[in-house]
């Protein structure tokens, strides 16, 4: 890391008493005490005593580089020499711990967190979509950063979610504007100014690295450290390309809709492209879903291998993998035939949604992929969601917090009573062999006739004709969710949500 005479100037704080510094550029890599007959060199910083020349008191020393310089008045020669040697020292091992960083498998926060070290101040490092990786903590009690909430509960990623799309992608409010965050002027605090530095990939705008400064005026040496700062950032999301070439943010986008946020009309027709959502398009979402919780690094090996076919999009998403398959009208969904090969020495479950074509109905299919895993009673690798779609549709009935109230208050009585445990049976075996008398009975080991006057009493219980066809479909339904009381569990999106 090279230092300009701005940086130096703020380090020496007050004991600088007088500085002449027009462009200030960071080209100083080191220092050297100015002899006679030595060579200036335009990357070093030199230090020599003044003569009366630039300073009239005794003692002062000059810091020069190139027609620029520092004035040190009241410190001895010696203490200020050993003064620069500690600044140089401090950003060298500021550098390298920088550098570090950039290997830890936390690199996004832990280049935060040594950043504020230097800094002090609220800081954020986030994607131009107002995504954000890593944030600030309010560090102390006295050093509370009012105003901060909004950015202290967003997401921050690790390296290896980023590469890998985990499942704590989060949304971020995208109605605040970064450099607008609202620090109230209370006693105790002090209003603070934005500093923002643009973050490019490849030529484009990828994201900024942002400060909020307490001074009204920051000095240039707060915007030339964290342009170095924006450079790490820079070099680590270089380096962190996911290698089949997905393009995160669009894969950022499919997290969202899976999680129900709104899209906008530009990421809605991006992500109709990136999926292959065209009209006569059959478009069908698998999800892998691991049989245990222990690791599998095949997963990542899955989404690589997928990549590679056309029609294909895959990603890692928690501990899940998310394959979606969409094949011209006409043409076959091979997707099965291809994931079951690959199932057969793996710990993954495989839930295959129902078709779809529109973008909305993402969320929608991957409920129902989870479904088909979660409420297969066989231990088949392949689980589809059309053999438990009334199961399925059962459970998302009664994620409504007032379910109950739709059923006939007398069917829940009776399922609840000592007597109607039997009737309840009959009920159901009645239902479910579709009103066939014959069959129900046989399953009941009761007589027809038996079975023809509990019938009629449950007629007379329930206040409904177990003839019509309607009634008994709206008891089967009613029965289906009364037998499993307790409530339906989110269908989440991710296992792990780090």
């Amino acid at each position: 890391m090279k230092l300009s005479l701005w940086i130096v100037r703020d380090e020496l704080g007050e004991l600088c008493s007088r500085a002449c510094v027009t462009e200030g550029a960071m080209t100083i890599k080191g220092y050297r005490i100015l002899s006679d007959g030595a060579a200036a060199e335009p990357d070093l910083l030199y230090i020599c005593r003044d003569v009366g020349f630039l300073s009239t008191a005794r003692g002062a020393t000059l810091l020069m580089h190139g027609q620029e310089y520092l004035v040190v008045e009241a410190v001895p020669f010696e203490n200020v020499v050993n003064l620069v040697i500690s600044i140089f020292e401090k950003f060298y091992s500021w550098e390298r711990r920088m550098c570090e960083a950039m290997h830890d498998n936390d690199a996004f926060r832990t280049i935060m967190d040594i950043a504020h070290e230097h800094f002090r101040c609220p800081m954020f490092f986030g994607h131009k979509n107002r995504r954000l990786y890593a944030v600030t903590d309010q560090y102390t009690d006295k050093d509370v950063y009012e105003g901060w909430d909004l950015f202290k509960n967003a997401m921050a990623m690790t390296k290896e979610s980023y590469n890998k799309i985990s499942g704590s992608v989060k949304a971020v409010d995208r109605s605040r504007i970064w450099a607008d965050v609202d620090f109230k002027d209370r006693p105790g605090y002090k209003v603070r100014t934005p500093v923002r530095v643009n973050i490019h990939h490849k030529g484009e705008l990828w994201g900024h690295f942002v400060l909020y400064r307490y001074e009204d005026v920051v000095s240039p040496a707060v915007y030339q450290v964290a342009k170095f700062v924006a450079g790490i950032y820079a070099e680590l999301v270089a380096a962190m390309k996911h290698k089949t070439g997905t393009s995160f943010l669009e894969i950022a986008w499919i997290a969202d809709a899976l999680r129900g946020v709104q899209l906008s009309a530009a990421q809605t027709s991006a992500l109709k492209t990136f999926l292959y959502l065209e009209d006569g398009v059959r478009t069908v979402m698998y999800l892998l879903i691991p049989r245990t919780d222990t690791y599998d690094d095949t997963k990542e090996w899955f989404a690589d291998y997928f990549q590679t076919f056309p029609n294909f999009r895959a990603f890692v998403l928690g501990d899940n993998i998310v394959i979606i398959e969409s094949q011209p009208a006409g043409n076959p969904l091979i997707g099965v035939d291809r994931i079951r090969a690959l199932l057969v020495r793996s710990k993954y479950r495989c839930g295959v949604s129902l078709p779809f074509s529109d973008i909305e109905m993402l969320e929608d299919a991957c409920k129902q992929a989870r479904y088909a895993v979660t409420l297969s009673r066989g231990e088949g690798e392949i689980c589809y969601f059309r053999d438990v779609a009334f199961c399925a549709l059962t459970q998302e009935l009664k994620r409504m917090p007032q379910w109950r109230a739709w059923i006939i208050p007398e069917l829940t009585e009776l399922m609840g009573s000592d007597e109607g445990g039997e009737y309840f049976r009959t009920l159901t075996e009645f239902l479910e062999n579709n009103g066939n008398l014959s069959e129900a009975a046989k399953k009941l080991y009761i007589h027809r006739n038996s079975l023809i006057y509990r019938i009629k009493k449950l007629e007379d219980l329930l206040g409904m004709s177990l003839d019509d066809t309607m009634a008994r479909e709206y008891l089967t339904l009613c029965c289906h969710m009364l037998r499993d009381c307790a409530p339906a569990p989110e269908p989440e999106i991710d296992q792990d949500d780090r």
